[in-house]
């Protein structure tokens, strides 16, 4: 969506190209994308899904259309992808580790955490 991050983005834009990819197959497809962060405001932003119209300045009208809903001055995610997506607070410092998924997306977390903290978080034998 725009150059800054948004609260959600990155679930939603996971989600968005899962739901292009799979394309007519996604209705059976089971997708469940959990996003996360410490601050309870981000996560309710976050659920809120609604964006500004500069903030989707760069999302393709195809994408607009097929993804987004217009609400008043704002751009709200819809949903198709909103069910797919679960917000919730989590310290990763402090909460256990999620188990059993299959994608771990931290865009740009670890570069706040210190060595000792990254390796409690993520154990060396589940990093690529």
């Amino acid at each position: 969506m725009g150059s800054r991050m948004l609260h959600g983005e990155e679930a939603y834009s996971i989600a968005i190209m899962l739901l292009e990819f799979l394309d007519k197959r996604a209705s059976g497809a089971t997708i469940q994308i959990f996003g996360t962060d410490i601050s309870a405001p981000a996560v309710d932003c976050a659920r809120a899904g609604t964006y500004s119209e500069t903030a989707v300045a760069n999302v393709s009208p195809e994408r607009l259309r097929r993804f987004f809903v217009k609400v008043g001055a704002s751009y709200q995610i819809g949903k198709q992808v909103r069910d797919r997506c679960v917000f919730a607070r989590h310290d990763l410092g402090k909460d256990p580790p999620f188990s059993k998924l299959d994608l771990i997306s931290c865009r740009n977390v670890l570069i706040y955490m210190s060595g000792e903290l990254r390796s409690g978080c993520f154990p060396s034998s589940t990093m690529l």
